[in-house]
């Protein structure tokens, strides 16, 4: 895939969300974990900062939010946890869980990094810091509850349930309602829910593509697009990879021009490289007049300083489509 098409398929499949291979455990469903269940296992293996946590004890509320050095809306948001524990000393018991750091370091290396990142926020990040070094927590707490990006927070109640789930910056009100027993983890669970299967439904998508069943892959974008018709990143990433993948055999391009079509639509047709991705699929076509007229017009789009990279590809592309129309 190209550099500049990463962060519409990130918006597609999430930061990490793992698909099941040969030898893995079976992996959990998507939101099988919803406010209101027990919370799963706390299985962190390592703890940088700290007394360590063992387990949920009763009568205790837990903030468990998951963060990466690499996360700059993670890191921004330390402050406030580390504020929240400083309110609540004795109510709440503030961790920080890492995951999805990068896949190129082995775990001894990224517990150094971590407790390097963690000593140089110092007094911004005054709270207890852990590790899922053997992803199980991403599995049983990310992916069972649909979560697909960080920071991602959780809060664990009185009785070991999980609560409530969302951003650490919007914590405060449930949280507060959450030790003074009015929080209805009922209605919040049925709203959850409901705002979460779309994503939930197009990770499950996504996961086909991963696992390298691209016929189940473009039946079930195809069955379940209106989930992302009005999203241009999801669409843009579907349309590029249905069209150019290199290991799909059988494209659906009338799917692949639909989605294309439609974030051209949603993006004012200004963004260069949905635009690009919309030449492309009409060259696949066989359109190559039309492939030409959309990539000029791509070029022509691109902001002034714009990434050296993308204006390249673009008028390479734009040299083949009219080298193609000129034999």
């Amino acid at each position: 895939m190209k550099l500049w098409k990463v962060a519409a398929a990130a918006a597609v499949v999430g930061v990490a969300s793992g698909v099941a291979t040969a030898g893995d455990e079976k992996m959990p469903e998507r939101l099988s974990l919803l406010p209101g269940d027990a919370a799963p296992s706390f299985a962190p293996t390592h703890w940088v900062q700290g007394e360590s946590v063992e387990g949920f004890d009763k009568g205790q509320v837990y903030v468990v939010d998951f963060w990466a050095t690499w996360c700059g809306p993670c890191i921004a948001a330390m402050p406030h946890l580390t504020k929240v524990q400083k309110e609540h000393p004795e109510s709440v018991t503030v961790i920080a869980m890492n995951v999805w750091e990068k896949d190129d370091m082995d775990l001894s290396e990224r517990v150094d990094h971590v407790k390097a990142k963690v000593s140089g926020l110092g007094e911004k990040m005054d709270v207890r810091v852990a590790i899922d070094g053997e992803r199980a927590m991403e599995k049983s707490w990310m992916r069972a509850s649909a979560s697909s990006g960080i920071p991602r927070t959780f809060i664990i109640d009185q009785g070991g349930r999980v609560a409530w789930i969302g951003h650490p910056m919007q914590m405060d009100e449930p949280l507060e309602e959450i030790l003074d027993g009015s929080f209805n983890v009922n209605a919040f669970r049925a709203e959850y829910k409901e705002a979460m299967e779309p994503a939930a439904r197009i990770a499950d998508i996504w996961d086909l593509f991963k696992a390298g069943d691209y016929g189940a892959f473009q039946k079930a974008a195809s069955k379940h697009y209106d989930l992302m018709k009005d999203d241009p990143g999801r669409l843009n990433a579907l349309a590029w990879e249905v069209t150019t993948n290199q290991e799909i055999e059988h494209r659906d391009l009338e799917l692949a021009h639909k989605a294309a079509k439609r974030a051209c639509e949603l993006t004012d047709w200004s963004d260069p490289s949905i635009l690009d991705t919309y030449a492309h699929v009409l060259f696949a076509q066989g359109d190559t007049a039309g492939a030409v007229k959309i990539e000029t017009k791509a070029i022509e789009k691109l902001p002034e300083g714009a990434n050296g990279e993308l204006a390249r590809a673009l008028k390479e592309a734009l040299a083949r489509f009219k080298g193609a129309g000129a034999t």
